[in-house]
């Protein structure tokens, strides 16, 4: 009886899990706003700051004030992607940890389709907000670069959502993996803030091939490389780098869940 249940069914009850819950829809929402508003934020602060150096006259003014009017979709859509990775990585690894998946298994007994059933939800709710913030910023984006910015403007907004759901998808990976909560958040703070640091700090020091190795180790990372696609347009502008960044972004965003799910099939539950 439990091994016919539909991927419909198990992913409708994994989505309620999840998301539809009225506490955690009002958080979302409050999450949501408040990242749209640290864009409008640091965009009024960068004007400021372009205004009066260029007012005062100061050395350097000229390259201050050929900053782009429009920042950009990273710094909110990114706080929005770390903090649901971190999301991600503690409730999938909390249902390691309290039995819920042994008691899942019991009536879904197909691992695989029980694992996609489980992280398509956070695909989805990645997507919805990272998308919802992306429309309000296309629109102030737009209305402040032109008319003539606007497919460009639109396209990095939709990079910059992929990169949210990319992340998300990487955090579950992560809880999935290590199936505990406190390693699993360590783990996705490793790979998206604290390893980039500190090869950050040694880019400075040593010979050639050691940068090149700190510089591979660096492009190898999902946050940076995630945080790197909405450079990707204008093409006329792209870098090598911003191409790496996509081939990164890609390996992991694919290879993530395929490591994870092989674990997930072939291990114990708790």
């Amino acid at each position: 009886m439990a091994a016919k249940q539909g991927f419909g069914s198990v992913f409708s009850a994994e989505m309620k899990r999840v998301a539809l819950k009225p506490r955690r829809i009002i958080t979302g929402a409050i999450f949501a706003v408040a990242a749209v508003i640290l864009f409008i934020g640091m965009t009024a602060v960068l004007d400021w700051g372009a205004n009066e150096v260029s007012n005062q006259g100061v050395e350097g003014a000229e390259s201050f004030g050929t900053l782009p009017a429009f920042l950009g979709f990273g710094a909110p859509l990114s706080l929005i992607s770390f903090c649901f990775g971190i999301y991600a990585a503690a409730f999938a690894a909390r249902d390691h940890s309290d039995g819920t998946i042994r008691a899942t298994l019991l009536l879904v007994p197909d691992r695989i389709r029980l694992f996609l059933a489980r992280m398509l939800p956070w695909v989805v709710l990645a997507a919805a907000f990272s998308f919802l913030a992306f429309a309000v910023i296309a629109v102030i984006g737009i209305g402040r670069a032109g008319a003539g910015e606007a497919a460009t403007i639109v396209l990095q907004g939709l990079l910059a959502t992929v990169s949210s759901v990319f992340t998300v998808i990487v955090g579950f990976c992560c809880g999935t993996v290590t199936k505990r909560g406190s390693l699993s958040v360590f783990l996705f703070l490793g790979l998206f803030i604290l390893i980039p640091m500190v090869v950050g700090m040694a880019s400075g020091f040593g010979p050639d091939i050691l940068q090149a190795i700190v510089k591979g180790i660096d492009h190898a990372m999902p946050g940076v490389a995630f945080g790197a696609l909405p450079d990707i347009l204008p093409l006329a502008k792209a870098t090598t780098d911003t191409w790496i960044s996509l081939g990164v972004s890609l390996v992991w965003a694919i290879g993530a869940p395929i490591v994870s799910c092989i674990l997930f099939k072939t291990r114990g539950t708790l």
